[in-house]
């Protein structure tokens, strides 16, 4: 029952974040479906994380079950379009599948090891929850949250809680327990395959790799990143830490698809990316650093737009009056 309600939790961030992408973000040329169920995923979740963080204003333990509850009725009633074209896709590309086949394509070994690992670090996801920083205060100040409208202020450790704890107490609170680790492997997934977009971006643009050898150490990298260790306690914990990384990641690849020409650059989207950002640091104050780099550049490569297109605009002016 717990993994209905996350597949059905999930679907509806999925809906919010497709609509929050195709406001703010305006792509010149089609995406992958892989990349743009990510954003889409992704996105949800941040807007998701945002309402529990104004559900905890009013400190009310009652209003976690049933706002959640409302905001997701809400998603599927404002979304009805779209999931009947989301129907639609599936019989279309189920019927194919049955009728074509599976397309075997030529073996490659990088793919099958990073899928490989990829499989098992979904299936260690669902793994109950074990480390002791997320049975004392990730989990512990969520379940708090839903229970009580006072703090205990001897507990230490709760103080270190932030806006990820606030999210997984909206999970806890509809019994959508899996994704306290799921949203976790979502943020690794979207590290793992933005590298992997990013690469490919970089050395058909701008850097073409003439070296074959160093174009395969090139194309390792994504294996070498998911194979770390680190990724395996990561990921199995409640710690909000790899979801928040992996907004950044987004921040940055969106920022290359702007310099790119691939993304249209305006107000509107520097302010989602700015919220993207925001979000991240107000998970892990850790993440500040890597944040203010983002925000700087981002700053930096604004105010070098806006005089581009000041010198373009009295270029033109200049020649109407010759």
């Amino acid at each position: 029952m717990e993994i209905l309600i996350s597949l059905i939790y999930l679907y509806c961030v999925y809906l919010n974040g497709s609509k929050v992408k195709s406001f703010f973000l305006e792509f010149k040329k089609k995406n992958s479906v892989q990349l743009e169920i990510l954003l889409s995923i992704s996105f949800g979740f941040v807007i998701f994380q945002f309402f529990a963080s104004l559900i905890s204003i009013f400190n009310q333990p009652n209003l976690y079950k049933f706002l959640t509850i409302v905001f997701l009725f809400l998603s599927v009633i404002s979304s009805l379009d779209q999931i009947l074209e989301n129907l639609k896709f599936i019989i279309r590309h189920s019927k194919k599948l049955i009728y074509v086949g599976i397309s075997f394509h030529k073996f490659n070994l990088i793919l099958f090891l990073e899928f490989s690992i990829l499989l098992v670090y979904f299936l260690l996801s669902f793994i109950p929850i074990s480390s002791g920083d997320s049975l004392d205060y990730h989990l512990g100040v969520a379940i708090q949250y839903l229970n009580f409208t006072s703090y205990d202020p001897t507990w230490y450790t709760s103080l270190l809680a932030m806006n990820g704890e606030k999210l997984i107490a909206s999970f806890i609170s509809v019994e959508a327990i899996p994704l306290i680790t799921l949203i976790q492997y979502l943020g690794l997934i979207n590290v793992y395959f933005l590298v992997k977009e990013a690469i490919f971006l970089l050395n058909s643009k701008y850097y073409p790799i003439k070296n074959k050898y160093f174009g395969y150490i090139l194309q390792t990298l994504p294996l070498v990143l998911v194979s770390s260790p680190v990724f395996i306690f990561l990921t199995l914990t409640a710690k909000p830490q790899l979801f928040p990384t992996s907004l950044l990641v987004i921040t940055s690849f969106l920022f290359l698809n702007i310099v790119q020409g691939n993304l249209k650059f305006s107000k509107k989207n520097l302010f989602f990316l700015f919220f993207l950002i925001f979000t991240a640091t107000t998970s892990k104050y850790s993440l500040v650093i890597c944040g203010s780099i983002n925000i700087i550049a981002l700053l930096i490569y604004y105010s070098l737009d806006l005089k581009s297109n000041q010198k373009e605009f009295n270029f033109k002016i200049n020649q109407k009056k010759t």
